[in-house]
């Protein structure tokens, strides 16, 4: 990637259907993202992957508000670019509904990216490197172990660096 670090969403593999739980993921993924940025690095892709996502798991406007909310007010800048990939086209519908809410700034940042189109895949091209979004959207591309480690080292990071803040206090 040639832009900052990259948070993949997969909307299949969300651990709660709560609107505060999604909230507090949304900030906790943001933490460990910004933890992770290189020194230089301020701003962060966000890769939202729609593969397999269907009406029976509903994206809640009012979690999209309260996500945008957050966003906007405690990480104003942060994002780089949001790319949802193969969104349905209802989405679109769904997008004009919440995109009034959000900072005309943020909003333009936001793409809609489908792989079986070539100018949209333009971005894309432009971002990543050759065939790292197909590694990134393999089916099997999760592994919970190597996840669990990495969340493991972050906390741990964001722990240290808190006490180091505390201690300056």
């Amino acid at each position: 990637m040639r832009m900052g670090v990259l948070i993949e969403v997969s909307l299949l593999l969300q651990n709660t259907t709560s609107r505060e739980g999604q909230v507090k993921q949304l900030v906790y993924s943001m933490e460990n993202a910004i933890a992770n940025l290189p020194e230089d690095q301020e701003e962060m892709i966000w890769l939202v992957d729609f593969k397999n996502w269907s009406m029976t798991k509903p994206i809640s406007i009012k979690t999209t508000q309260d996500a945008a909310h957050v966003l906007q007010r405690h990480y104003p800048e942060r994002l780089g670019y949001g790319i949802l990939i193969n969104p349905p086209h209802i989405f679109e519908t769904f997008w004009q509904v919440v995109k009034p809410f959000l900072d005309a700034k943020t909003a333009r940042k936001v793409k809609f990216v489908y792989t079986n189109d070539p100018a949209s895949m333009q971005l894309v091209n432009e971002l990543f490197d050759a065939g790292q979004l197909e590694e990134l959207l393999k089916e099997d591309n999760f592994n919970l172990e190597e996840y669990s480690k990495q969340m493991r080292q972050d906390d741990y990071k964001f722990h240290f660096h808190r006490k180091l803040a505390d201690a300056s206090v």
